[in-house]
């Protein structure tokens, strides 16, 4: 029996009571690592599908946030990033370079860890690389009665990457053998190297120091910058996203909830999808940065009103004693 891998919690970010570690292998032998969080009565669990470079400790909050709404949660890292940064031979895992090694993860912690453990219905939460994951996901399998995500990565931001030049040059280095080698400048996960004034990701100094404080006490569950090779793989799965998009069929409806002040990806490219693609709505937080979960207080309080709206989750009302 594999042994329950590690959470690392620290005195700003404390892990949720009740939250149970644990690991699923996926066929190719990759082991992530996945938590739980199973209040007594849940009527339902949320899966949360984090971005590129997250950890479940990110998720905390919004774990207790979802308890508070008597729901059961799972969460994990993906391949190659968080605590899931090792292959069942001790090898590390290799970079991606095709996102279907991702489908093939929420698949594995689905099989082993939501569906037989996890109280039904089923629900998926998602953010940014998360995005497109889910909406592949729920075109495929019946899991989930409804499904959110926020800042969805369905196309860069243009001048991160120039359109067609730019997709040309990515591929030529991808296949020209680079495809472990980062962008210039990008070697370190940007929580580690970006200060939080002008940061992109919150506008919240509290939340973004959590954070950076995570990483910088357990730097073990650090990711580093995007690869070509990943880079190229979002290119490539976006794109099938968008030419597939009017012959999918939707297995429950999807909610993505945009950054209206996103600077990492294109919200354009969203719009463009939506148009296409029957059961997915669109909800614009105008003064929201790109980790919506992590942003102020104000931007959080529209989030959650999304989400209680379009689930019917919303979380009971206080019991008040009587006089």
């Amino acid at each position: 029996m594999t042994e329950a891998p590690a959470l690392y919690p620290i005195w700003t970010n404390a892990a949720p009571e009740g939250i149970a570690a644990t690991t699923a292998t996926t066929p190719d032998g990759v082991v992530l690592r996945a938590a739980t969080l199973r209040p007594a009565g849940a009527r339902g669990t949320v899966v949360i599908l984090g971005g590129r470079g997250d950890f479940i400790e990110r998720y905390f909050e919004t774990m207790v946030e979802l308890a508070a709404r008597g729901l059961a949660v799972a969460a994990f890292d993906w391949r190659g990033q968080g605590g899931s940064q090792r292959q069942a031979d001790g090898g590390p895992v290799p970079v991606v370079t095709d996102f279907s090694a991702y489908d093939t993860d929420l698949e594995t912690v689905m099989k082993q860890v939501v569906l037989p453990d996890c109280p039904p219905p089923y629900y998926a939460l998602a953010h940014s690389m998360g995005g497109p994951i889910l909406i592949r996901a729920v075109a495929l399998h019946n899991w989930f009665e409804r499904a959110m995500t926020t800042g969805p990565l369905i196309g860069f931001m243009p001048g991160l990457l120039p359109d067609r030049l730019g997709r040309l040059t990515i591929s030529g280095l991808r296949y020209g053998g680079m495809a472990g080698a980062f962008l210039p400048g990008r070697k370190r996960g940007s929580l580690k190297t970006d200060a939080f004034e002008g940061n992109p990701l919150t506008s919240d100094e509290t939340r973004w120091h959590r954070d950076f404080d995570t990483l910088d006490q357990h730097p073990s569950i650090e990711s580093p910058g995007p690869r070509i090779g990943w880079i190229h793989g979002a290119l490539q799965a976006t794109s099938r996203l968008q030419a597939q998009a009017a012959g999918l069929h939707l297995t429950c409806p999807v909610m993505a909830v945009a950054a209206g002040m996103d600077r990492l990806v294109d919200n354009r490219a969203l719009f463009r999808l939506a148009r296409n693609l029957h059961g997915l709505s669109v909800v614009v937080i105008p003064e929201a940065r790109h980790e919506i979960l992590t942003e102020a207080d104000g931007v959080r309080a529209q989030f959650w009103a999304a989400f209680d709206a379009f689930t019917g989750l919303a979380a009971p009302p206080a019991r008040q004693d009587a006089a």
